[in-house]
């Protein structure tokens, strides 16, 4: 990907319909099928701009990659 996308992605996914909808799915189905994650590694693998990694990090130790 372009490093100027980044950018871009990261200026918007906190009021794009598409990235909030996407966390919000992906989080919540975390949420209802993680069981105890507390003190586990968890890694976001296509982390894009680590937006989701914040939330994750409720979770257990996160580590994103992209």
């Amino acid at each position: 990907m372009e490093p100027g996308e980044y950018k871009s992605m990261y200026e918007i996914e906190d009021s794009f319909w598409w990235y909030v909808g996407l966390r919000k799915i992906a989080l919540n189905l975390i949420a209802i099928h993680s069981g105890d994650l507390k003190g586990k590694q968890i890694l976001d693998a296509g982390c894009g701009t680590g937006k989701v990694l914040e939330s994750l990090g409720r979770y257990g130790q996160v580590i994103g990659i992209d």
